[in-house]
């Protein structure tokens, strides 16, 4: 056994397989955290629940049928791999989940196990029990026989031990137990703690996978033993008390066991089982956390934010062509086999009913949707040691041998040699016409672009023509524009000096009309005068032509008579006279 042992220990960490790989998607399954406190229900009582889940249903802030395995929240519905409702006891996640995984790991399958959901939702209760069911070092009897509250942690290891004890296939066999803690940015031997200065991660290149150096692993005998080294987990795991959880978990805890089976065929397996407890997700206003505490909320939130950026690329229909940011933080690195590697990998959700968290639970139940559709390739390791390896490369010799002689005979060296030149230059030919065709169909795409060339250029041409056109147009129009704009100006100030003379004019009329009044008034005054001066010179030419008659003979004929009317015509004459000077003095003024 411990030449057995010892080529182990050279052999690299990731044995050689010999079945082939299968596609697998993660195991997603819900626990529901009951809303009543822990004082009230006794956590190490397994008897089988009278309560009515769905009376518990309709006081939580989500609905959800067991039987039909769907959960409904804000309209959407979730279809899962099962649901535990607030009632399961801890022996039932186990029967569930624990069991077949248990199964797998015992076939040499790699088998992970991890919890996620946010602060004080009952992820580290489901991995390793409650906190006050710590185990005694006394370990009595009764106490191992009564594991009715642990969790999956030991209720597997138990169940581990007791198939290697019942299973008579197996001749030897080794379990090797490795425990570290991401702290912040830090990794934690959390069974020697003064050797976690010297912690390092390496990546094998050549396997693809990431590993932790100098990482203490020790090697366990018996059940007693084994919970001695969960309760050294629980001693030195970073744990403090928030608003929210009593005993709240600052970080991640990655346990891993390692078993080295060997049967009574001499085939030998080599698979790990690992248990994460996340730490739960923080909303700081509700957990109340200040100082140290504020600083390992935001290390846990940015490093399960990186966890859900790569379930996110593992997810997404195209993951050969994103990024999955596998490296940027130590978590993610040290899940990626259980990501999308050689791993059978199961999650547990932990939500809790109570409407205050609502927020909370959805994103918990976006996260499960996604990780249900990685997909995983799940091999059985085993491993040939250096005998078999010696029997398989002389098996394979004479496998080739045989093929080889049965080519010969088949056909002999001498046609062999023809058919090979006759392949030869079959080739050259098909060559030829290759390039032959090559040369046909570089001179097609030349004309081609030829062709599309002068076509662009063509329409290129007509529509500078047209553009060249519209330009021309468009110059018409500004300058016909700007010549009506300036016919435009000069009526608008022909218009104004129009108005201008218009307002003077009748001004000037205004003025025009009161001087015609006194005008009137000085001719009418002019005209009476001429008129009395008239009338006093016919009176005095009638007594002066009185005066000549009686002078005169009295016989005096009509022709001397006509002679007398001259002056009346001039007097009227000298009357018109006057009223044409003053219609030019009317005219002048």
């Amino acid at each position: 056994f411990l030449q057995l042992r010892k080529c182990f220990q050279v052999w690299s960490p990731c044995p050689i397989s010999r079945s082939s790989k299968m596609a697998e998607r993660i195991k997603v399954y819900i626990r529901i955290r009951p809303s009543v406190s822990p004082d009230s229900r006794d956590l190490r009582s397994d008897s089988s629940t009278t309560s009515d889940d769905s009376a518990v249903s309709a006081k939580c802030n989500f609905e959800y049928t067991i039987e039909e395995r769907k959960l409904r929240l804000r309209s959407k519905h979730y279809e899962l791999d099962g649901i535990f409702p607030p009632s399961t006891q801890q022996s039932a996640v186990y029967d569930k989940l624990g069991r077949d995984e248990i199964e797998t790991f015992f076939q040499g399958f790699n088998t992970t196990i991890f919890a996620y959901g946010q602060t004080g939702s009952g992820k580290s209760h489901t991995i390793f029990g409650p906190h006050e069911n710590a185990i005694d070092a006394a370990l009595e009897k009764e106490r191992l026989q009564r594991v009715n509250a642990y969790g999956l942690v030991p209720r597997c290891y138990i169940a581990v031990f007791q198939r290697l004890q019942t299973k008579s296939n197996i001749c030897k066999y080794q379990i090797d137990l490795s425990c570290v803690e991401v702290y912040n940015t830090v990794l934690r031997d959390l069974f020697n703690p003064n050797n976690s200065a010297r912690l390092r991660i390496r990546e094998d290149i050549k396997n693809k996978f990431f590993f932790v150096e100098n990482l203490s692993q020790e090697s366990v005998e018996s059940v007693e033993e084994m919970l001695l080294f969960i309760k050294r987990i629980e001693m030195n795991r970073a744990v403090c008390s928030t608003n929210m959880n009593e005993n709240s978990s600052r970080s991640h805890i990655i346990l891993q066991l390692r078993l080295i089976q060997q049967s009574l065929s001499g085939e030998t397996k080599q698979s790990l089982l690992t248990f994460v407890d996340l730490a739960g997700s923080e909303m700081v206003r509700k957990t109340g956390t200040e100082g140290l505490r504020l600083k390992e909320a935001g290390h846990i939130n940015g490093s399960l934010s990186t966890l859900s950026r790569c379930i996110d690329g593992l997810s997404s229909k195209n993951k050969n062509n994103v990024y999955i940011p596998f490296r940027d933080s130590n978590l993610t690195k040290l899940l990626k086999v259980s990501l999308g590697g050689n791993c059978r990998t199961s999650l547990i959700v932990c939500v809790s009913g109570e409407r205050q968290h609502k927020e909370e639970t959805y994103s918990s139940l976006r996260f499960a949707t996604r990780a249900l559709c990685v997909q995983n390739q799940p091999t059985i390791n085993k491993v040939l040691d250096a005998q078999q390896l010696h029997l398989e490369n002389v098996r394979l010799k004479d496998e080739v041998e045989r093929l080889q002689a049965k080519l010969n005979e088949q056909q002999p060296t001498d046609d062999l040699q023809a058919v090979l030149a006759k392949r030869e230059s079959e080739l050259e030919d098909k060559a030829q016409q290759i390039e032959r065709l090559n040369g046909m169909l570089d001179d097609l795409q030349w004309k081609l672009d030829k062709s599309a060339n002068a076509a662009a250029e063509e329409d290129n041409m007509k529509l500078k023509q047209s553009v060249s056109r519209l330009e021309i147009e468009l110059q018409r129009e500004v300058h016909s524009n700007a010549v009506m704009q300036q016919k435009l100006n000069d009526l608008q100030l022909s218009y104004s000096d129009m108005m201008m003379k218009q307002l003077a004019m009748e001004n000037e009329c205004k003025q025009d009309g009161d001087i015609l009044k006194e005008d009137d008034v000085t001719v009418s005054l002019l005209g009476s005068q001429a008129r009395r001066h008239a009338n006093d010179t016919v009176l005095v030419d009638r007594d002066v032509q009185t005066e000549a008659e009686d002078d005169r003979d009295v016989d005096m004929n009509e022709d001397d008579l006509r002679l007398l009317t001259p002056p009346a015509t001039v007097v009227t004459h000298s009357m018109c006279s006057v009223f044409s000077i003053c219609n030019l003095f009317k005219r002048s003024r």
